[in-house]
This record gives C-alpha cells, sequence and structure tokens, in this order.
C-alpha cells in the first residue's frame, strides 16, 4: 500500500522526467503535453538559430526576421517555462486548448509583426512562417481531441485569410514591387495558400474524429455497450486521484444480478443476453450524466459516483435495485474512498466484500463495515 506521502508525490508528479503511460496512467495527458512541447522548443530553437546565423553572416540590420525576433525568443521562454510547470504542477484539462490558442495566436502574431514594420511580402509570402500554421495543426491533431482539431481547422484558414485582407487593405501589399527574396504578391498564389490550409485542417478534423470513434469503440463492451473493465479501470484510477488531490467524495456500487445463472438455464443464452442489455440501458437511464456504468464480467456491473459518498451513495444504490429486467433484481454493494479505501484495488475489494455479504444474506444494498 502506498504511503499518503508516497501517493501526494505520485499525484503532483514531482519527478520531471517523461514516464511510460502504463506506469502513470493519470499523467497520460501531462507526458504528451510534455513531448509535445520539446518539438516546440526544437522548432523555435532551430528558427532562432537560424537568425543568428543571418545576422552572423549579414550582420546586424533592418531586416524581416529582425520583427519576429522579439517574438520568438518570447515563445520560445514561454514554452521553456511551460515546461517545468507541466513536470512539476498538477495537471488541468484546460492546458491543451491554452497551448493550441497560444501557438496559433504566435503564429498570427509574427505575420501581424510584418505587417506592422511594413514589410506586407513578408507577411503574404514567408513561406517558413506559413508552414507554422500546419505545424500548429499537427500538435492539435496529436491530441485527439475532436473539439480541439474542429476548432483549430477552422481558425487557421480563417485567421490567415484576415493576415492576407489586412495586407491588401492595409498596406497595399497588392501594389508593392516584387521583392528579389519574397517576389511578389499573387492573389491566385494566395487563394491557393488558403484552400489547402483549409482543406489539411478539415483533413486533421476527420482523422481525429475517426480515431476518436475507434477509442470509443475500444472502451464499450460489445455486448451492453456501456464501458468496459479496461475503460473502468483506467476511469477510476483517474477519478481517485482526482478526488485525493482535491478532497472530494467518490463512491462506487458493485452490481450482480440475482439469480441470472437461473435465468440463463430456463430461458436459454440469448434471453440472458438481452436481459443484461436492458439492465444496462436501465443502470444509465437512472444515473447523472457524469457517472459512469461498466460491465465488470458476467452479470456484475460497476457505478462510478463521483462528488458522492455515505447516505447518498446508498440511496443511489437502492434506486438501482429495481433497474434489474423483468423477474430480475441487482443486489448492490457500496464502497466510498476514506483512509482505509483509497486505491482502485481497494474500493473495488471492499464493494465485492460488501456485495457478498448482502447477496448471502437474501439480497438488497450492502454497505461497507455493515454487518451481514
Amino acid at each position: 500500500m502506498i504511503g499518503e506521502k508516497g501517493l501526494r508525490l505520485r499525484e503532483s508528479g514531482s519527478k520531471s522526467g517523461l514516464l511510460p503511460v502504463p506506469r502513470r496512467l493519470f499523467r497520460r495527458e501531462r507526458d504528451l503535453e510534455r513531448y509535445l512541447n520539446l518539438w516546440r522548443l526544437f522548432l523555435l530553437g532551430s528558427v532562432l538559430a537560424v537568425i543568428a546565423v543571418l545576422r552572423l553572416v549579414r550582420g546586424v540590420g533592418p531586416a524581416p526576421e529582425n520583427a519576429a525576433l522579439p517574438l520568438v525568443v518570447g515563445y520560445f521562454l514561454a514554452a521553456a517555462i511551460l515546461h517545468g510547470a507541466l513536470g512539476w504542477k498538477g495537471w488541468q484539462p484546460w492546458i491543451p486548448a491554452w497551448v493550441v490558442g497560444g501557438d496559433l495566436g504566435f503564429i498570427v502574431a509574427v505575420h501581424a509583426s510584418f505587417l506592422a514594420v511594413d514589410f506586407p511580402l513578408v507577411a503574404t509570402n514567408s513561406q517558413i512562417v506559413f508552414l507554422g500554421y500546419f505545424v500548429v495543426v499537427a500538435l492539435a491533431g496529436v491530441r485527439s481531441d475532436p473539439k480541439l482539431s474542429t476548432w483549430v481547422g477552422v481558425a487557421a484558414p480563417v485567421s490567415y485569410a484576415a493576415i492576407v485582407f489586412l495586407a491588401v487593405t492595409w498596406r497595399g501589399v497588392d501594389m508593392v514591387p516584387a521583392d528579389p527574396t519574397f517576389g511578389a504578391f499573387r492573389w491566385d498564389v494566395q487563394a491557393v495558400r488558403v484552400v489547402v490550409l483549409a482543406v489539411v485542417t478539415h483533413l486533421v478534423t476527420v482523422d481525429v474524429a475517426l480515431d476518436n470513434v475507434d477509442r470509443t469503440a475500444a472502451r464499450q463492451d460489445p455486448l451492453t455497450g456501456v464501458f468496459n473493465r479496461r475503460h473502468l479501470e483506467e476511469f477510476l484510477s483517474r477519478q481517485v486521484s482526482l478526488s485525493l488531490r482535491r478532497g472530494r467524495p467518490l463512491a462506487i456500487l458493485l452490481l450482480d444480478l440475482d439469480g441470472f445463472k437461473a435465468f440463463n438455464d430456463r430461458h436459454g443464452h440469448l434471453a440472458g443476453d438481452r436481459a443484461l442489455v436492458d439492465a444496462a440501458k436501465a443502470l444509465t437511464a437512472r444515473l447523472r450524466s457524469n457517472d459512469m456504468v461498466a460491465r465488470y464480467g458476467g452479470d456484475e456491473f460497476v457505478v462510478v459516483l463521483p462528488d458522492v459518498a455515505g447516505e447518498e451513495a446508498r440511496r443511489v444504490a437502492w434506486k438501482l435495485v429495481g433497474a434489474g429486467p423483468e423477474g430480475l433484481r441487482f443486489s448492490v454493494g457500496v464502497a466510498c474512498l476514506s483512509k482505509q479505501h483509497r486505491t482502485v484495488r481497494e474500493l473495488l475489494d471492499a464493494a465485492d466484500e460488501a456485495l457478498l455479504r448482502i447477496k448471502r444474506a437474501g439480497g438488497g444494498v450492502g454497505v461497507v463495515g455493515e454487518g451481514g
């Protein structure tokens, strides 16, 4: 059993190294964010190195990269701070959205800086800066978040189109003579850029959506449609860590259909399968949207109740006793997060013990610590 101090260290992620996902399930998002941030630091560092080389070759003087240099340095430092913060501080679910927004805002700001210092051809024709949009789209897509990918899929082409609009209406880029390095402004090239960016971001969004569908299917029990045991253990691990960190209650219910074996013998396995499907639907219909139902195995189900404990958990359990299909009832074992039960395994074992005790007593609801 992990001591309280060790548990706090594990939850806070006080070790800064990237750890394998199976060993640190609750750190998966944070480790992914740190991995992506390493690439962000590498790309920004490469840009700074290129600018430094150009300065050595050409000397310090008025050049387009001077306008973007403060932004690149500032964002590099911000990425370095983010990397340290992700390694030592607690994870928050809003971090990816803010980071992706920062990435896109950085690319837009670089384009806008060229307009601000009257380098409109650089803003519209720079291939290196334009490629930054695709980096942002790729970083957003790796997170496999459909909402985030959709947002970037809309914001990226729209923001670039806005830069082109400002370059024409504000700086008159279409009237600016051709530059030996960046060429001349061409409407057809800009139109193709916007279309290509929109198509690529759309394809990434579709790929993320398909991947999300596949991941959802992998988490579901194929018969009943509720979550399977693998996802239950992942979800419960997260909820236990979150509840301990924030000091919130958590309860789990282990449910078993009384007399299911006899029902199968009498009516056949197909009828038994239909009964399990009906039971899963009934359980889901009686719970809140943030509760979770999973098939634990056979005719057993587990319900996870975040922010619920004590008498409220017992009340929910009694409500679910009658959720079984016609002729069948559930017996329910209840376990709540406490000093004695503070891990996934301890909670499941406690709920199983309470369930076994109440089934021997004839069925109903059993709670950890109650007499049989």
